[in-house]
């Protein structure tokens, strides 16, 4: 329950009119008690300080318009704390010690409240394959506060893009914060084995629950080691329980490294989001049946269905390059810079298509615009 005590009042001896704080229904006389109200309920009360209804009552209810004017000044501050501070010490009611508390407590709340924003900005860009970006938001979100959450998700963001020394050290990190947490596990588990980590796979491997996550990596864990034949084993098992096209595409692989092309046709076939990944596939199965031109249909034809995918259009610059149409290569390979300037995989893709051309000066210019952007990435990562 809230109370209010009895207060000696400065502003305002006796009214009529009492102003109710929203959320905690508490009815207030002064501005004293007001701002007894707002020190020591002050996160039931961050939606009342600014608000209208509060500045007329001080003006109208109070007859302060001194004071009214002066709350409605702060609204152009730009920091939550520096207003709610200035706000309380409107007048001279609360000792230093007491303000000082305040301030502690106001900017350890807004830190988490600009930490859980930035958090959920990477997460969105995570969800659009949009992983640089993220990963170097999420670094942002960990100097205000360094969690297990925000540790795990910097981890996925880096597995993604194939930094995979980056992915084990921060999983490394999320997993002695919160050492039971399975999510963190599973990912720390699966950055192990992509980092070439087998001993400390093989222990968070035993610590993995559900069988349908343990048969994947133990397909990725044999993958990785080449035991091609037990990785499709285990990949498989994980797909009869679950019919994820994921595994399909696990499975896919081990058939395009096997040479068993036929094999990975059938398995594509059974895919059931025919989505960007699907004719990504496709036209990966027939470069390496060494019929660029049927990849290069395939991939035209994704392209009109998702103009706005880079990876296609990347893919379809590639596939243009290796089959010596430089001049629609080029045209392809624009369209995937316009769409993401910072995509990498483009970057590369634009470099491989001057030094194909024999440009040998624009090819050395786009390497460096590469390595650029390359060094901000290596500093973002290595300073928190």
């Amino acid at each position: 329950m809230f109370f209010v005590p009895n207060i000696i009042c400065l502003t305002q001896n006796e009214i009529e009119v009492p102003y109710k704080f929203k959320l905690t229904d508490i009815n207030v006389y002064s501005f004293e008690e007001a701002l007894y109200h707002f020190y020591h309920y002050w996160k039931q009360s961050t939606e009342d300080f600014l608000s209208d209804d509060f500045i007329l009552w001080v003006k109208r209810d109070l007859n302060q318009e001194y004071i009214a004017s002066k709350i409605s000044s702060l609204r152009m501050s730009d920091k939550f704390s520096d207003k709610y501070l200035k706000f309380v010490t409107i007048i001279d009611y609360f000792s230093e010690q007491e303000l000082y508390a305040l301030k502690n407590d106001l900017e350890d709340w807004e830190k988490r409240m600009v930490w859980e924003q930035l958090k959920a900005q990477a997460d969105s860009l995570v969800n659009i394959g949009e992983y640089i970006k993220a990963a170097n938001i999420y670094l942002s979100a960990i100097k205000l506060n360094p969690n297990a959450d925000i540790y795990n998700n910097l981890g996925i963001a880096y597995n993604k893009t194939g930094d995979y020394k980056n992915a084990y050290r921060v999983l490394m990190e999320a997993y002695q914060l919160d050492p039971g947490n399975q999510t963190i596990i599973f990912n720390l588990a699966e950055a192990s084995i992509l980092r070439g980590n087998f001993d400390n796979a093989e222990i968070m491997l035993s610590k993995v629950s559900g069988q349908e996550n343990k048969y994947y990596l133990l397909g990725l864990f044999y993958m990785e080691k080449n035991g091609l034949e037990l990785a499709r084993d285990y990949f498989l098992k994980a797909y009869n329980l679950n019919k994820d096209d994921f595994y399909l595409y696990k499975i896919i692989d081990i058939c395009l490294s096997q040479k068993h092309y036929d094999d990975a046709a059938k398995n594509l076939n059974q895919v059931k989001n025919k989505n960007q990944d699907f004719y990504l596939k496709q036209s990966e199965i027939c470069f390496m049946k060494n019929n660029v031109k049927e990849g290069i249909k395939t991939l035209s034809g994704a392209v009109e269905k998702y103009p706005s995918d880079i990876e296609l259009w990347a893919a379809l610059a590639k596939y243009y390059r290796l089959d010596n149409d430089f001049e629609s290569a080029s045209i392809a390979i624009e369209k995937a810079r316009s769409i993401n300037p910072n995509s990498i995989r483009a970057e590369f893709e634009h470099a491989n298509i001057k030094k194909s051309q024999g440009k040998i000066k624009d090819f050395q210019s786009a390497l460096h615009n590469i390595l650029e952007f390359l060094k901000k990435i290596y500093r973002a990562n290595n300073d928190f």
